[in-house]
């Protein structure tokens, strides 16, 4: 009984540690969820009703998973796998944020040096 809990346990280990990898890489990730939140914060600042702003976001969400070449399972996959490792996950929205700030100074100073 002590050696099949044994193996029960050291192959629940193993498992663990052979986790798949996401099917984004973090790099790629990290763009995506830029792009995808540049959607959403123009075309909810666009639109007068909810409805209009939701279809258009996701009209323009799938074109930008087609311009990354990533399909919806695969960003869902992704997206839960980083859900399960919450460090990680908090390093990539930290790299987005940082990238849509500075996106946004950029626009701005081009706003004012016209």
């Amino acid at each position: 009984m002590k050696k099949l809990i044994c193996s029960i346990l050291i192959l629940g280990a193993i498992a663990c540690s052979m986790e798949k990898a996401p099917p984004i890489g973090e790099e790629k990730f990290t763009d995506l969820l830029i792009d995808l939140s540049a959607n959403e914060a123009l075309y909810s600042k666009i639109y007068d009703t909810d409805s209009l702003a939701v279809r258009t976001i996701a009209i323009r969400n799938k074109q930008v998973l087609d311009k990354h070449q990533v399909t919806k399972k695969q960003f869902e996959e992704t997206y839960h796998y980083y859900d399960d490792h919450k460090k990680d996950l908090l390093r990539i929205y930290t790299v987005a944020i940082d990238s849509a700030n500075a996106r946004k100074e950029r626009l701005q100073a081009g706003k004012k040096g016209k």
